[in-house]
């Protein structure tokens, strides 16, 4: 039986895709660790604003390229509104494309989406911690 302290050292995550086969395999994959835990999905960046403020995570993976609002303004809507949320930008653009954005934009890192999968859990508890993750050669391979 887990303990009440190890569920509340939990990092907690909030998955933003548009895509829902990208996100259900990133869940599946952080569903394993033991250190996070996935409190919600949204598919754009009007639900992931709501689903911040409502589901309080510590870390919000957010798309860059979605419908309704892209996930830069929403990040910077979640960072203004809730300085104690850290957002992690993840995009399939090349880092040169989307880093200074997302920095900009108050984000506390950026992983590229063909790594999410192996480094997302790591990065979020490091932006947790107050690191800033922007050079695609910080993240570890898992």
């Amino acid at each position: 039986m887990e303990s009440v302290t190890a569920a509340a050292d939990r990092c907690r995550i909030l998955l933003v895709d548009d895509d829902d086969n990208f996100t259900a395999s990133l869940e599946s994959v952080l569903a394993g660790d033991e250190r996070v835990e996935i409190v919600g999905r949204a598919r754009d960046g009007v639900e992931a604003v709501r689903l911040a403020a409502e589901l309080g995570p510590n870390v919000v993976s957010m798309d860059v390229n979605m419908p309704r609002m892209d996930g830069l303004t929403a990040t910077r809507l979640i960072t203004s509104s809730q300085p104690a949320v850290h957002v992690i930008v993840v995009s399939g653009s090349m880092f040169d494309d989307r880093g200074d954005e997302a920095r900009s934009a108050g984000a506390a890192g950026y992983v590229p989406k063909g790594r999410a999968a192996i480094a997302l859990a790591d990065a979020a508890l490091a932006v947790r911690s107050g690191e800033r993750l922007f050079r695609s050669d910080s993240l570890s391979a898992g």
